[in-house]
């Protein structure tokens, strides 16, 4: 039986082109960037050996690019004049063991957090769960991860920034925070709103 090629078009045979090699620079930058990956995430102590640590933090950077929410949440006080500001990341997820494990993971990083039971609605098939990591913590986590993200490393860097910048967690005192600080709080929060 007789083949009909139904596409008229001719066949363009292209030589294969070599890959070339990564120019010298460029190979030391990635091993610098191994080794200092490996560096600074020794403080996980948790994780006992380095290959482990890097295994694991990679797993749950991965996880967290594809299911985390980094945010920082405006909440209005009823007596307070001024909102409270907080750094949140949130991963959530049908399966319990899943969150479970990034959360042991963050734990051996000094990372505290915790697991809801979201309520279930009719529009749920399964059981929905919440794994919050708040304040420091998420950005012990994050800090923890940042080797290894990929699509939320540019939310990472800006809330990792807001931390450093815009003094959460100090208290105004009786004199209250300058307008300033609440004008930066309220900048970055926008920001990472827009990069949803």
């Amino acid at each position: 039986m007789t083949q009909t090629n139904i596409y008229p078009f001719p066949t363009i045979k292209t030589p294969a082109q070599p890959v070339p090699a990564a120019p010298a620079a460029a190979r030391t930058a990635v091993a610098t960037a191994v080794a200092s990956a490996a560096t600074q995430n020794a403080s996980c102590q948790g994780l006992q050996a380095p290959d482990e640590r890097v295994a694991q933090l990679a797993w749950a950077a991965g996880f967290c690019d594809g299911e985390g929410c980094i945010l920082i949440s405006k909440q209005h006080t009823k007596g307070r004049k001024s909102p409270t500001y907080r750094l949140r990341l949130d991963l959530v997820q049908n399966n319990r063991e899943t969150l479970i494990h990034f959360q042991k993971t963050a734990a051996a990083c000094g990372a505290d957090s915790h697991l809801f039971t979201v309520g279930r609605s009719t529009s749920h098939n399964r059981q929905i769960y919440s794994l919050v990591f708040d304040g420091r913590h998420a950005a012990q986590c994050l800090d923890a991860l940042l080797p290894y993200l990929v699509r939320k490393r540019p939310e990472a860097l800006v809330a990792l920034s807001y931390m450093r910048t815009a003094s959460p967690g100090v208290l105004p005192g009786p004199g209250g925070h300058p307008a300033s600080i609440w004008k930066l709080r309220e900048s970055y929060r926008l920001k990472l709103q827009a990069m949803k």
